[in-house]
């Protein structure tokens, strides 16, 4: 059902407007943020939403808005991201830009690693969908979960 919503979702999002991508701004070091705004307008969207649901947690800020940076690597639409995770959950290896989305998790870990984000920043990139790693405060991982699936 997450799956559903997210692909409705993508479809429907919005860019977003100045006063959001100001907020963006308020809270992001300047590399991230310029990382960030590489997004497709969508997964920007996608990465406010989370942000917004988390409430007035500001010690999940970064990690709100950066979990998914690295499905940029891939450019995929909706219909390519759909396919790609079909492909993968039923056994096939993707390859291309198929991989690359399938991987966007450790993908954008690494990235975010060379820009020196925070470690529940990275690890949620990483690991996400699943349980917290070793060393992540399982409370913090359970709200980021929980608003990433609104």
């Amino acid at each position: 059902m997450h799956l559903i919503r997210r692909f409705f979702g993508f479809l429907t999002a919005s860019p977003l407007d100045p006063a959001e991508q100001r907020e963006v701004r308020g809270i992001l070091r300047p590399d991230l943020a310029r990382e960030f705004f590489l997004q497709r307008p969508e997964d920007q969207r996608h990465a406010l939403d989370v942000l917004r649901a988390v409430g007035g947690h500001d010690d999940l800020a970064e990690a709100a808005l950066m979990h998914d940076i690295g499905k940029t690597a891939s450019d995929l639409g909706a219909i390519g991201r759909s396919l790609a995770t079909i492909w993968s959950a039923l056994g096939f290896t993707p390859r291309g830009r198929w991989l690359t989305y399938v991987d966007h998790g450790e993908i954008g870990a690494t990235l975010l690693e060379q820009l020196g984000a925070g470690d529940l920043t990275v690890a949620f990139a990483r690991f996400h969908p699943g349980p917290p790693p070793p060393g992540v405060d399982t409370r913090s991982w359970h709200l980021l979960e929980s608003a990433d699936n609104v």
